[in-house]
């Protein structure tokens, strides 16, 4: 039963008097650590990524807030910057391959949201029978840059149990600090879609920005399509195949 309430209060926020503060994350939820390492792990090759190359790098460095990178590649492509050789030519037909983005975790309260990360990762890699030959296929031409936490400091705080807290440090909802349709705060209807003082007034979304510009990547969101707040009410393989569909 307290499992459930567990499930229930990261979901609901009226919820939330249910756990006691610092309480764990519930199960299968994995900690920012966790989800780190197994990126980590992935990138260092063999058993855990036999289908694909995978580069980390920390993008926003001078933000103070910086990101973890993951971008996939075709196992054995050879390795260049944002130009990186991924096999085939892209869908236009040009020599260089295509470049897609996702974005995961801009609300910290969300935590399905860097899980699908994960398993998103462990598609690319290969790891997963239902979307190897999907993967592999996507690889073949495009270039898969992931962002699994876009919140590190919000997720922190959820983690040291805040469990309702959608926005960053500085109480930004980090999805409306973008430049697209931004409005100012006395238009966004209340403390949990503050928008910031001014598009990307935020060192995450700064940083998000500087590697999207370097690398001009096709972005999908990934926090948009992964909102479902508790285990039972999602299916990572489903989400992460329509997600490689998409860019495929």
């Amino acid at each position: 039963m307290m499992k459930l309430l567990k499930h229930l209060a990261l979901g609901i926020g009226a919820a939330v008097l249910l756990l006691p503060a610092g309480a764990a994350l519930p199960s299968p939820y994995h900690t920012s650590a966790e989800i780190l390492a197994a990126f980590q792990e992935m990138a260092d090759g063999g058993a855990a990524c036999p289908g694909a190359a995978l580069t980390l790098t920390l993008a926003g460095q001078e933000t103070g807030v910086p990101l973890t990178v993951a971008t996939f590649t075709q196992a054995g492509a050879v390795q260049g910057g944002s130009g990186s050789s991924s096999g085939e030519a892209n869908k236009d037909g040009g020599g260089r391959p295509d470049a897609a983005f996702v974005l995961f975790g801009e609300h910290a309260r969300e935590l399905i949201s860097p899980e699908t990360a994960l398993r998103m990762a462990r598609d690319l890699c290969g790891i997963n029978k239902r979307t190897a030959k999907l993967a592999a296929k996507v690889l073949a031409r495009t270039v898969v840059t992931i962002v699994p936490n876009a919140n590190p400091r919000g997720r922190a705080s959820v983690e040291g149990g805040a469990f309702c807290q959608r926005v960053n440090e500085n109480g930004v909802d980090l999805n409306r600090n973008w430049d697209a349709h931004w409005q100012s705060s006395s238009e966004s209807g209340g403390a949990d879609t503050n928008p910031g003082a001014a598009p990307f007034s935020e060192p995450e979304t700064q940083a998000t920005q500087s590697f999207m510009a370097e690398v001009a990547a096709r972005q999908v969101r990934g926090s948009g399509c992964c909102r479902s707040r508790r285990p039972g009410g999602w299916t990572s393989h489903v989400v992460t195949h329509t997600l490689l569909t998409i860019i495929e």
